[in-house]
């Protein structure tokens, strides 16, 4: 049975049809979230939005080619089956999305406690309320978080800010006694900000509105020795232990980070982190209270499940824009894929002709005495016929291919939205710094 089928598969109980969530057995229980896990990789691979994700995510880091940075000495690739041609690129992705971000966070975020009464008490509280959001963040990170959030939805199409709470963080308030005997410190916990992508958050892709989901399953990586020292029992702390190194190596999930492990040799024997899913369903009629419950690499539940410690998923979703009757988010640098790539052919077509063609030709009748010796060196010589010497320009480029690529570089500017004033490069036209302003 296939990783649709069975996640698709109702679960008997008796003659009962069970929801898979209140599944009471926690080995089953993690089988069933596998289940779901499997089941939306799978289908993601076969669609073309994490294809879609992955491209740009190559093209934004000017990876155009399949062979990644390190697979030459030189940012001119030499390609061709006799190394006849010559590949470059011009990355206008990476430099009109990093426009879009800048356009979008150029201002901070501004938040503000509002008192719900005029009493003082209310008032002190308000002010306390907007220093705890300034410290979290200029100190804490959280603003540097959100500008992520929102460079992921642009490059990925959707974007996230994780925010649970944890208990791991903050200040040491006391002391505790871990599973293996040795003293644990208890701390007063604090919130945990990350940005998953879009490769690392699972959901009810047939749900066609994000905010009506109703479950969640979230991968994030951590060291399995800290897992290890929080674990509940001296058995479950021993499975930690035995989880295999960056367990997700061995495995293709779509994910572009396995792309970059490739490309920049950063392959390593040592590393103890491991993934870990966190599962997450609201409180609705048919799970009261909601549910959370973590589970490893192995498929077995970390610690044990609980109802939702929230009011809502602590995930919240960024997006440019709504892929219409679905749940997922579109980004205009889908759009800029295509002429991308046809302003790199241009390019090294331009570039290729003129690596082949650009030494200096002079076509001489045979038997002339003209040899390299008087011309210099650099200089190719062709005999034949009986003209008079003259130079010859293989080298000259059609002006259509250098007009073509400045309307792919406008086509850009238009389908991002990213004027050439905002690039740095007005038109010529453009005189004053009032017309600039406002087309601006």
């Amino acid at each position: 049975m296939s990783p649709i089928e069975r996640a698709n598969a109702p679960i008997l109980v008796g003659e009962r049809v069970e929801y898979w969530i209140k599944e009471q057995d926690p080995d089953k229980l993690a089988t069933h979230a596998r289940d779901r896990i499997d089941d939306f990789i799978e289908t993601m691979k076969k669609a073309k939005f994490w294809s879609n994700a992955s491209r740009n995510w190559n093209y934004y880091h000017g990876l155009f080619t399949g062979k990644g940075l390190s697979a030459s000495d030189a940012a001119i690739e030499v390609m061709g089956r006799d190394g006849q041609l010559r590949q470059i690129s011009l990355n206008h992705f990476h430099e009109l999305i990093g426009h879009m971000l800048n356009l979008v966070t150029q201002n901070r975020p501004a938040f503000e406690t509002e008192a719900t009464r005029t009493d003082h008490d209310a008032i002190k509280n308000a002010e306390l309320g907007d220093a705890i959001i300034n410290d979290y963040l200029k100190d804490k990170g959280l603003e540097k978080r959100f500008k992520r959030a929102v460079e992921h939805a642009l490059v990925m199409q959707m974007g996230f800010l994780y925010c649970p709470w944890d208990w791991n963080q903050g200040k040491t308030i006391a002391m505790d006694q871990g599973a293996d005997g040795t003293p644990r410190p208890m701390k007063e916990g604090d919130f945990a900000f990350s940005n998953p992508s879009i490769f690392d958050v699972c959901w009810d892709y047939t749900c066609n509105d994000w905010e009506k989901k109703q479950w969640v399953i979230v991968r994030t990586y951590e060291n399995k020795f800290d897992l290890a020292a929080r674990a509940a029992t001296p058995e479950e702390r021993e499975d930690i232990l035995r989880l295999d190194d960056f367990d997700v190596k061995e495995e293709d999930d779509g994910s572009p980070a396995r792309e970059a492990v490739n490309h920049f040799g950063m392959e390593s024997e040592y590393t103890d982190l491991v993934p870990v899913w966190d599962v997450y369903h609201v409180d609705c009629d048919a799970v009261p209270g909601g549910m959370h419950f973590r589970i490893s690499s192995d498929d077995k539940i970390l610690g044990q499940p609980a109802p939702l410690p929230y009011k809502r998923i602590p995930l919240f979703r960024i997006t440019p824009e709504e892929f219409l009757l679905t749940s997922f988010g579109y980004s205009r640098a889908n759009d800029l894929q295509a002429p991308q790539e046809a302003l790199n052919a241009e390019m090294s077509t331009i570039l290729t002709n003129h690596s082949a063609a650009g030494v200096q030709a002079i076509w001489v009748p045979t038997g002339c005495e003209l040899d390299e010796h008087m011309v210099g060196e650099g200089v190719l010589i062709v005999e034949g016929g009986q003209i008079p010497p003259q130079g010859i320009n293989f080298a000259k480029t059609p002006k259509e291919f250098f007009t073509f690529k400045e309307e792919l570089s406008q086509s850009m500017e238009q389908i991002s939205g990213v004027n050439s004033v905002a690039r740095g490069q007005p038109e010529a036209s453009l005189r004053t710094g009032e017309a600039l302003k406002v087309l601006d």
